[in-house]
């Protein structure tokens, strides 16, 4: 009996030893600055999480052979940390993956994959939206911030660019409508002016993956964003030109709440701005210039900041002239409350308003500014 029981437990061992895996990702990642025992990690999404489920270690010429036994199908993400990944799809037609990996610091920057058609489109996709970002990256370097007609060049070079990168992402999402290489788009549709097209992308991901991350992360958002402009046009309502602007009561750099309302009388400047957003710096001096030359005819300013760091509002205010005396910010960054009652998605914002507390006109700046404090005063 002993002998019968040997032979069947080395018997197992040999059907153990000959178990094909279910599932395998071969290749090569390039080893500039890897270190010594490196492993690149299969992860699986969970409530929006990547959690590792496997791992394996990169040989010293930079080959790795990671085995899956357990059978798997979706997308999953491979790579070296959580925020250093490429997405793969793995499934009954997707067993076995070769990957040349050729930048180990940005992985979905430049690679190549075989043995999965999803995976190798979102590999070509990953690759047009780096040619973008480099591109944006060199003209923005090139350009002289001062040199009006260089940055027009540079526009029209990145708007053509911009232009064709549109066309072939949308033959992409003709081309991969019912498969999972859709994920890849999520992030370079507009929802402000393709929501259209967005919906379609959720729609044929609902079709073709209705449980996965994606789809339910993509229905999420859209259904999110379409509530933020529900809200957006009645706060837009609020504000409307002829409408009482809503009071606005916050703390002073020297802690002194300061009431929008205690302006009542003048004609007022509403300016919402941050140190940290180069659009309100650069706007600055013109709002000084329009203060000093109409202070005496009854207009004044209320600067509101998005500022997280007293010092380095109170720093920007000093350096850039800001000479009046009403200055507030609860200093909550985008988490304002100011936001909710002003509906504003990006600085620099203004509203000017009238004597009697009434909102004449918003996005005012520069020439238009002062073209309409010469109509009103």
């Amino acid at each position: 009996m002993k002998r019968a029981a040997l032979a069947i437990f080395i018997l197992m061992g040999i059907m153990n030893c000959g178990k094909q895996a279910e599932h395998s990702i071969e290749g090569t990642i390039d080893t500039l600055g890897i270190q010594p025992n490196q492993q690149v990690y299969l992860y699986k999404i969970e409530n929006q999480i990547l959690v590792p489920i496997d791992s394996i270690m990169i040989g010293n010429e930079g080959d790795f052979s990671l085995q899956i036994e357990k059978p798997q199908s979706g997308i999953f993400h491979f790579g070296t940390s959580v925020r250093n990944t490429i997405p793969l799809v793995l499934n009954d037609e997707a067993k076995k993956l070769e990957l040349s990996i050729n930048n180990n610091q940005q992985l979905s920057m430049d690679y190549e994959v075989t043995g999965s058609e999803a995976s190798r489109e979102i590999s070509l996709f990953s690759k047009e939206v780096f040619k973008m970002m480099k591109l944006n990256e060199k003209l923005s370097k090139q350009v002289n911030p001062n040199d009006f007609a260089a940055q027009q060049k540079m526009q029209e070079e990145f708007g053509a660019a911009s232009k064709k990168f549109v066309e072939y992402r949308n033959d992409y999402i003709k081309r991969n409508a019912n498969s999972e290489a859709l994920i890849a788009v999520i992030g370079q549709i507009n929802p402000q002016s393709e929501m259209n097209l967005l919906k379609e992308v959720s729609d044929n991901l609902n079709k073709s993956m209705p449980n996965s991350s994606y789809a339910k992360f993509l229905n999420e958002n859209i259904e999110n964003f379409e509530k933020e402009q529900l809200k957006a046009l009645e706060r837009d309502k609020l504000i409307s030109v002829g409408n009482m602007a809503p009071e606005l009561d916050f703390p002073s750099p020297e802690g002194d709440n300061i009431k929008l309302s205690s302006l009542r009388g003048k004609v007022v400047l509403l300016d919402f701005w941050a140190s940290w957003c180069k659009p309100c710096r650069a706007e600055n001096p013109n709002v000084v210039a329009t203060y000093h030359k109409y202070k005496n005819k009854g207009f004044d300013v209320y600067s509101f900041s998005l500022d997280k760091e007293k010092s380095q509002w109170v720093k920007a205010i000093e350096q850039d002239g800001l000479v009046w005396k009403n200055h507030t910010s609860d200093l909550k960054f985008w988490e304002t409350a100011a936001i909710d009652l002003y509906g504003f998605n990006g600085i620099p914002f203004t509203v000017l308003i009238g004597r009697d507390g009434k909102i004449l006109a918003k996005g005012l700046r520069g020439p238009a500014l002062e073209a309409k404090l010469k109509e009103v005063l």
